[in-house]
């Protein structure tokens, strides 16, 4: 199953799944550093990052479009 980490609190970041629902997942089964916005897979137990990098590239880049921003 594929997560989102949307904030982290204490030992523990809150994650959302694929389907939407929120779940707690303690740090110390996820990669070192994992910060929020990170995207990762759970395979049986097994924590692997997701390089969404591309995608978070072009939704920046939709956003300056919407929002008129330049840099």
């Amino acid at each position: 199953m594929n997560y989102v980490v949307d904030r982290i609190e204490g030992e523990f970041a809150v994650c959302e799944d694929e389907r939407g629902r929120m779940v707690d997942i303690k740090l110390s089964a996820l990669p070192a550093g994992i910060k929020e916005g990170a995207s990762f897979a759970m395979n049986d137990g097994v924590a692997t990052l997701i390089d969404d990098s591309d995608k978070r590239r072009r939704i920046e880049e939709k956003m300056k479009k919407a929002f008129g921003r330049r840099n």
